[in-house]
């Protein structure tokens, strides 16, 4: 017999004995050894996440921290038309100097605010569409390219766009769309005087 012979005899009563330790002839033993090696196997396939390995080293129950949010309501509005309000929209295109200003739509009305100290909010303006049919959805912010001044687009159930200057108090311009209700608007980031409103049908137009 060669001597790779009787080393692979030594290895196989050794492989054995050490299996006759832990076996106690029921074969759960076995079972639970090719078990616990599977297992580790298919642990090794999966993709380690932080999630599984926070899992893995930490002890007990894993608590996921909340965050909380340091807001508080400070105020609270109610219009008088009684009608739910679609769109609120702040005028981020003020200078920092100036108060911050913000616009709300809902019915046929619109209503421009002021936020003052303590929580406080005044009513600067308010404005009535000709139509009792007209229900505003929806609101945006620009100013005048040329004067600086702020403007107002407003829009609703009717498809009319209103231009409205509160400079002027007054709305200067309006467009007529294709008869459906306009749901948002917005105005170009860079040509800040063209607005693109969103109707129906998923049509999305541009106003000059």
């Amino acid at each position: 017999m060669s001597d790779s012979e009787e080393s692979v005899r030594s290895l196989s009563k050794r492989h054995k004995l050490s299996l006759s330790l832990f076996n106690d002839g029921s074969g759960d033993d076995l079972d639970d050894i090719s078990s616990t090696a599977s297992t580790k196997e298919e642990e090794s396939s999966r993709s380690d996440t932080p999630t599984q390995l926070y899992a893995r080293r930490g002890r007990g129950k894993h608590k996921s921290k909340k965050c909380k949010l340091q807001y508080k309501c400070t105020n609270i509005l109610h219009e008088d038309h009684g009608q739910p309000i679609f769109g609120v929209q702040i005028n981020l295109n003020a200078p920092e100097q100036d108060p911050l200003t913000f616009a709300t739509v809902g019915n046929n009305r619109v209503s421009v605010y002021e936020c003052q100290e303590n929580g406080k909010v005044k009513l600067l303006q308010a404005y009535v569409d000709p139509s009792n049919d007209e229900n505003f959805y929806c609101c945006a912010w620009s100013h005048d390219d040329v004067t600086k001044q702020p403007l107002l687009a407003v829009a609703g159930v009717r498809g009319i766009v209103r231009i409205i200057s509160p400079v002027a108090m007054q709305c200067i311009k309006h467009y007529v769309g294709h008869g459906n209700a306009i749901n948002e608007l917005k105005f170009h980031p860079r040509l800040k005087s063209s607005v693109v409103r969103e109707q129906g049908s998923f049509h999305a137009n541009v106003e000059h």
